[in-house]
């Protein structure tokens, strides 16, 4: 069992590990450059593999969308009052999360 754990889990982590250090004293990366390619190219590709080999069960979406259409309709019943948005705000502009 330790094992299966170090070899499954530990292990790849420090492989990673030891491909980028190789990697950073091999090559001269710039790491604005980087940063950027892993936030707009991979994280989005992960999450889009995730969802979709995710089990979602129906009660679960009914659930979202329940959710999502109350929020709609507290933002358009709240629009123009003052809870949301206090006297001299634009009601755009206002807390767009919908707490007070």
């Amino acid at each position: 069992m330790l094992l299966y754990i170090l070899l499954n889990n530990i292990a790849p982590i420090f492989a990673l590990v030891a491909v980028g250090y190789y990697v950073g004293k091999k090559f001269n990366l710039d790491i604005y450059t980087l940063s950027k390619v892993n936030f707009y190219v991979f994280i989005p590709a992960m999450i889009f593999v995730k969802i979709y080999e995710a089990d979602i069960d129906l009660d679960l979406i009914r659930a979202v969308l329940f959710t999502l259409g109350f929020a709609v309709i507290q933002r358009l019943y709240f629009a123009g009052s003052d809870i949301y948005c206090p006297a001299g705000t634009i009601p755009l502009a206002c807390n767009l999360l919908l707490l007070p």
